[in-house]
């Protein structure tokens, strides 16, 4: 149950070229098979996994996505009708209310603390994709992040996927 990054290009780019790139970044894409996914993505892709010796669990990618507020917030209303049917009292409601606030905005500090330690990796990602999207034989990388129960060999839905015709870098 880990977090791997996997990747996109066009099946006409020279992976040795996007490979040599990729170095300079302390970064390494190998080819991988999955059926599953790439009948999901655009025809003329090839897809790849970024290899490393281990899962990409507490990557930059993605870190500004932890769960949002408004979800928390729509949890908690559907949790306090549900103590209302078990026979809570209101200030029993409110105290265990604001225990879950307290407890959220120390979990918005840590992620943002998280989020501010993950900046020069963000930086060095941001280095990469500006340096591959400008090589003619790349032109165009795509990146997915995903949480995997097992390996990337499995069958995963893609979402989310769009195509972005120029992301300022």
């Amino acid at each position: 149950m880990c977090h791997y990054i996997t990747a996109t290009v066009k099946k006409s780019t020279p992976l040795e070229v996007l490979s040599e790139i990729a170095k300079s970044h302390g970064l390494h894409f190998i080819d991988i098979k999955n059926e599953f996914v790439e009948q999901q993505l655009p025809q003329g892709t090839t897809y790849l996994w970024k290899k490393s010796s281990h899962c990409d669990c507490g990557t930059a990618l993605g870190c500004m996505n932890l769960r949002n507020q408004q979800t928390e917030v729509s949890d908690r209303e559907s949790e306090t009708k549900r103590l209302r049917k078990k026979g809570w009292s209101e200030a029993k409601i409110q105290r265990w209310v604001e225990e879950k606030e307290k407890a959220s905005d120390k979990k918005e500090a840590r992620n943002e603390l998280y989020r501010q330690s993950q900046e020069p990796r963000t930086e060095e990602w941001v280095k990469f994709l500006k340096d591959a999207v400008a090589n003619p034989a790349v032109g165009e990388f795509g990146l997915l992040l995903h949480f995997y129960k097992t390996g990337v060999n499995v069958n995963v839905k893609v979402y989310q996927l769009r195509e972005l015709k120029s992301v300022p870098l």
